[in-house]
């Protein structure tokens, strides 16, 4: 299960003197158009500083909201005419397509089909890498709890079954 970057935008605006910077409104539009293309469901509100310079090379933070979570998004301005490459500082985990990879992970490790429920309030988790969330395991008729830990900003997992219950 992995999460991409986005792709580069523009958002060039003009200023005094020659100045040329990023419009922050129009960097935010893009970054939240980008993501609800990415990840469905309406735009997310997404806010950026007013003006930035348009220096290659310049970074400056914006953050949006996915599903009640905040996000940061690193934007690097990569030309002089306004071009930017935004970046997730946090995984984004599609929470239905992690119940069915990690379903389809635990089911080989135990040779027998499973189901996995991760978050049932979210549709959409917003992790930094080194961050855990717990899910629910069923196998044969047994829940068992399942530890997931976050890896990279790519959305990369790792997981731990818990052993059944005691019987």
């Amino acid at each position: 299960m992995a999460v991409g970057a986005l792709g580069a935008l523009a958002a060039l605006s003009g200023g005094g003197c020659g100045t040329r910077n990023i419009d922050g409104h129009s960097a935010a539009d893009q970054i939240a158009a980008s993501l609800a293309s990415r990840y469905g469901g309406p735009a997310p509100p997404v806010s950026c500083p007013a003006k930035v310079p348009a220096r290659l090379g310049q970074r400056f933070d914006c953050t949006a909201v996915l599903d009640g979570q905040p996000l940061t998004v690193t934007v690097t301005v990569t030309t002089t005419s306004g071009d930017i490459r935004p970046a997730l500082d946090s995984a984004v985990v599609v929470v239905a397509d992690a119940d069915r990879t990690l379903a389809a992970g635990v089911g080989r490790q135990l040779g027998q089909p499973a189901t996995v429920t991760c978050d049932a309030a979210h549709r959409l988790l917003v992790e930094a890498p080194g961050q855990s969330f717990d899910c629910t395991a069923s196998v044969g008729g047994t829940s068992r709890a399942l530890h997931v830990k976050v890896t990279d900003t790519s959305g990369r997992v790792t997981y731990t079954l818990a052993p059944p219950p005691a019987k």
